[in-house]
């Protein structure tokens, strides 16, 4: 390839990760974008050439610190760049070619380093076949050290392959479609000890928690929880955490609370609520907050700062825009913390 139509791909690639940066829900004072044309990689199939090259952007709080970092990639093909596909939480992207299948192409996502103030995060393996020129996902797999978990596999969850994921399929809110599904897939079956059931409106609903029992590193960070009503055997709402170790719920009348919690670092504890109003046979988000902890050596604990993200008759007292538990997404909870900061909730 070129070295001219390659420039221009960069340009245009660098063009469509800063719109993706102001589209997001992210709060920042400025951010960068850049796209080594070094950091590319071309492939040959059937004869054809097909080059992949990806771009960075880095955004930036007040005061210097680093804000959410996003990777967009994108496919030149006869002269032309194709979108592929933009992800947030991630800062690098590594090529991978498997020589023994020739109509599949892999890559890498490597998370942005934890902070002190944002949890580990996972790497991602995706793997790529090309059908009738286009780029449809085969695999999917999440990596944590040694630990890993398929999220997609087509040949498992798609044999028929007659629901084709194209690459742009790629996003925040479906990754966690994927997370979802499979852990609440009748795949794995639910464990006796993992349920709690509940009595709401005279129905019986039973409450999962980590329906996929592990002691890796990779399942224990990631919390998934769901509400089954019994007698229907119907999964009437659930949502996955990323980045906690710890998960404790409390019931009152109505309310549903989840309390989140990672381990303590030097003495400081993150913790995520979640409250849930059951109504009319839903589960609606009525508040979400984060809360710093602060924990002596005798384990007493002191609360530094706690931020009401969401409160349900503050943000939406008209009740105009209710949020049900399936909703409820990292991109999601990103946007409502991006209004709270601008509406002066979350200073």
């Amino acid at each position: 390839m070129q070295a001219t139509p390659s420039l221009k791909a960069r340009d245009k690639l660098i063009q469509w990760t800063g719109d993706f940066v102001q589209k997001s829900a992210n709060t920042y004072d400025y951010y960068e974008v850049s796209s080594d044309i070094n950091e590319q990689q071309t492939i040959h199939m059937h004869g054809k050439s097909y080059t992949f090259l990806y771009a960075h952007a880095q955004t930036h709080l007040s005061g210097g610190q680093k804000g959410v970092s996003s990777v967009c990639v994108g496919v030149l093909f006869g002269g032309k760049l194709y979108k592929g596909f933009c992800l947030e939480g991630f800062e690098r992207v590594v090529w991978k070619k498997n020589d023994s299948l020739i109509d599949q192409f892999s890559l890498r996502l490597l998370p942005t380093m934890p902070t002190p103030t944002t949890p580990q995060t996972s790497s991602l393996d995706v793997a790529f076949h090309l059908i009738s020129g286009t780029f449809y996902l085969s695999r999917l797999e999440e990596k944590m050290g040694d630990q890993t978990r398929i999220l997609y596999l087509q040949s498992r969850d798609d044999p028929s392959n007659a629901q084709k994921f194209p690459m742009a399929v790629l996003s925040v809110s479906f990754l966690e479609r994927l997370r979802v599904h499979n852990s609440f897939s009748i795949k794995s079956p639910i464990q006796e000890n993992s349920l709690t059931y509940l009595s709401l409106e005279g129905q019986k609903y039973a409450l999962v928690i980590n329906t996929s029992p592990s002691s890796s590193e990779l399942t224990q960070s990631l919390k998934c929880v769901g509400a089954v009503q019994v007698s229907a055997n119907l999964l009437k709402g659930s949502f996955c955490i990323f980045g906690y170790t710890h998960v404790h719920f409390s019931h009152q009348e109505d309310f549903l609370r989840f309390e989140f919690s990672d381990i303590p670092q030097n003495s400081l504890q993150h913790k995520f609520f979640i409250t849930f109003r059951f109504d009319q046979g839903a589960f609606l988000l009525y508040q979400l907050s984060r809360q710093n902890v602060q924990i002596n050596h005798e384990g007493v604990q002191k609360i530094l700062k706690t931020r009401v993200i969401y409160r349900q008759d503050r943000d939406d007292p008209n009740h105009k825009a209710l949020i049900g538990m399936d909703s409820l997404r990292a991109d999601l909870i990103t946007k409502l913390l991006s209004k709270c900061q601008k509406n002066g909730y979350c200073i």
